[in-house]
């Protein structure tokens, strides 16, 4: 299982995948009493796309959402009885990046991918421009979304310029909120014996807000290491 969801002790979703390699997706639900394996959307897994595994959410027994980049950037709304694909707009997706998604409400859904966010009204998706790139977004209220990722764009082999990237939603505009940087000069000796110099790439993934003041972040900090390439440290923000 790679994801969960709840909107209350009886209804929980979780998807993930029946087995290792390329496969169809697992979904289940769990209705206060047990959990029973459901119907799921056309989204097909392969171990390559762990990283970037569909994004799930749920605000009630009639309103859920996946969202997978797996393949193309699509979106599928449970409405109580069955999954359909919802259309979304251009949002200028690279397939290397991941998304992230939160709602409160059925007509509160965000979508981050890449540098661009999209809201959900109910009725359309409006599409916004992010400060940075994101990875994850996370709301405790309609005027506190916040989401994270890095100031630098994410690489096939990882970015070698990034730094801790938090953005919050107030209402109005997306805006950057300072964050801990690590530049510290890498003291490993390259190939030609001199020292590598490179700062840490720093690369959030997740965010949970709880209120204003209570809003963690994890991620990674990869360093330079001659021997093994880069090595990566988990980190924590609050």
């Amino acid at each position: 299982m790679n994801a969960v969801a709840a909107s209350g002790p009886r209804d929980v979703w979780a998807i993930g995948s029946p087995s290792e390699g390329t496969g169809r997706l697992l979904l289940l639900h769990f209705d206060g009493r047990r959990w029973r394996e459901r119907p799921a959307p056309e989204v097909t897994w392969d171990s390559k796309d762990y990283e970037r595994f569909p994004a799930l959410v749920a605000t009630g027994p009639r309103d859920a959402w996946i969202f997978a980049t797996t393949t193309a950037l699509a979106a599928h709304h449970w409405d109580g009885e069955r999954w359909s694909r919802v259309p979304l707009p251009d949002m200028d997706y690279n397939p290397g990046e991941r998304a992230g998604a939160t709602a409160l409400a059925p007509d509160d859904v965000w979508l981050v991918v890449g540098d661009h966010a999209a809201h959900w009204d109910g009725r359309a998706w409006t599409v916004m421009r992010l400060p940075a790139w994101a990875a994850s977004v996370s709301a405790a209220a309609p005027d506190q979304v916040w989401a994270v990722g890095g100031t630098g764009r994410p690489l096939a082999q990882g970015s070698s310029s990034s730094q801790a990237a938090t953005m919050r939603w107030d209402g109005r505009s997306w805006q950057l909120v300072p964050a801990p940087e690590d530049r510290t000069p890498s003291k490993g000796i390259n190939s030609q014996g001199l020292p590598d110099g490179s700062i840490p790439s720093i690369m959030l993934t997740q965010v949970v807000a709880h209120s204003p003041g209570n809003v963690w972040a994890i991620g990674t900090s990869e360093e330079f290491d001659y021997e093994d390439g880069r090595s990566r440290t988990t980190i924590t923000l609050h």
